[in-house]
């Protein structure tokens, strides 16, 4: 599927999310702004550490939520835990290398779970159903 493809799949939707980043490496922060950006969406915040998502993060509307796994400060299980405690409508998509943590991570409630390194197409479509699940949700 194309870029455009992606980006019509995000329009048929009424409410569409900002997107925020939880990751160390401020490259990635960087790509996925700008690879999102493709398809009409917008990464409104990035932290690098999980205690400056929890010091600063408004949860004021719901979100796709991408959060990595080793983070400074409380743990990516921690994390996810406090994000679904706070806001159950944001979706939230873990994103890491450390394929071993997939199950307990939706255990505690990750809405999807990818390995990196992961093709674009698979965090678009990650990105639509997370569209998808906040407007059913809402």
């Amino acid at each position: 599927m194309t870029w455009k493809k992606y980006a019509e799949h995000i329009n048929m939707h009424e409410y569409v999310p900002d997107i925020v980043v939880i990751e160390e490496e401020h490259i990635l922060h960087k790509l996925y702004a700008d690879v999102l950006s493709l398809i009409g969406l917008a990464v409104s915040h990035g932290f690098k550490t999980s205690s400056e998502f929890i010091e600063k993060y408004q949860f004021d509307e719901p979100r796709i939520i991408i959060q990595h796994h080793t983070l400074l400060g409380v743990n990516g299980f921690e994390l996810l835990r406090y994000i679904k405690e706070k806001d159950p409508i944001s979706y939230v998509i873990v994103l890491t290398a450390a394929h071993h943590t997939k199950d307990q991570y939706m255990k505690i409630g990750a809405d999807s779970w990818i390995e990196k390194p992961c093709r674009m197409n698979v965090l678009f479509e990650n990105v639509i159903q997370g569209c998808k699940t906040i407007n059913e949700r809402i």
